[in-house]
Order: structure tokens, then C-alpha cells, then sequence
């Protein structure tokens, strides 16, 4: 599946596509992207799915800078910024905060931090040339041997 989000600039209209597949135009960056999630909606994703969502994602963003950034100094932003999201999904659930008896986040904005982190791993994938394919066979690999190395008491 590849979804594209494209603006053309004759008719000042993002167009929207999925699978090739033209399915609307939209006047806004945010008005394609609800469009292109209401679609993706009617079907299963798959880690292929998110990575070509991801990659438009980056394209539109890295297009609409007004300095372009080297390769290594997008890699390194990517991977700070990671950490960034994942320092604010722990300070979301407050897992750390041993002096504090306040209660976490709502589930609704620990998942929001969460798929942050998702969309800078995805990146960060893509960044380094993983394939679909190859994430979900080194993550059945490493998955077993995880269940092995628990199974002799690591």
C-alpha cells in the first residue's frame, strides 16, 4: 500500500492518494491528513502502511523547510528528538516521580506521546533504509531469543 500526499499548486488543493488511488483534495495540510486517516481507518495497518504514511510525513515536512539539512544532521535531529517524546511520555505517566503521589495522564494523551515516538522510530527506520520486511523478521529473531534467554534465567 503507499499513501502520497501531494499539493498542487495550480488548484492551492492537497491532493490525497492511497494506493495510487487519487481520493480527494483538501484546502489544508491537516484537512488531507484526516482524509487520508479516515481511509486508512477501513483497513488493518501494517508496519508497511505506517512507514509510506511516515515517509510523506517526512517529505512534506523536509520539502516546506526553508534551509535543507544534510542527511546526518536529519538522522541526529530525528534520534534527539525521539528521545525528547519518549522523555515526555515517561513525565506523561509520571512512572518516575517517586516523591509524588499525583496520578498519570489520561490514556488518551499517553497514547498521543506514545504514537509520537512511533512517528520519529518510524523515521529514524526509514532514515536507515530498514525495510518492512526486515523490522518484522529482526523483531521475530531478537523476540526469540528474548523468550530463550528467559527460559535459561538471564
Amino acid at each position: 500500500m503507499k499513501t502520497r500526499v501531494t499539493y498542487n499548486a495550480n488548484s492551492k488543493q492537497f491532493d490525497v492518494y492511497y494506493n495510487e488511488i487519487y481520493i480527494g483534495s483538501a484546502d489544508s495540510i491537516k484537512k488531507a491528513s484526516l482524509m487520508l486517516s479516515d481511509h486508512m481507518k477501513k483497513t488493518d495497518l501494517t508496519l508497511t502502511m505506517l512507514q509510506e504514511a511516515q515517509s510523506s510525513l517526512d517529505s512534506f515536512i523536509l520539502l516546506n523547510k526553508k534551509e535543507p539539512m544534510k542527511k546526518e544532521e536529519y538522522l541526529s535531529k530525528t534520534f534527539l528528538a525521539l528521545m525528547v517524546e519518549v522523555a515526555e511520555l515517561a513525565n506523561a505517566t509520571r512512572c518516575f516521580k517517586y516523591w509524588s503521589n499525583k496520578e498519570s495522564e489520561s490514556k488518551e494523551v499517553l497514547l498521543e506521546e506514545y504514537v509520537d515516538i512511533m512517528h520519529f522510530f518510524l523515521s529514524i527506520g526509514l532514515q536507515l533504509g530498514f525495510s518492512a520486511k526486515e523490522i518484522e523478521e529482526a523483531y521475530m529473531k531478537k523476540n526469540n531469543k528474548n523468550f530463550e534467554r528467559q527460559l535459561k534465567s538471564y
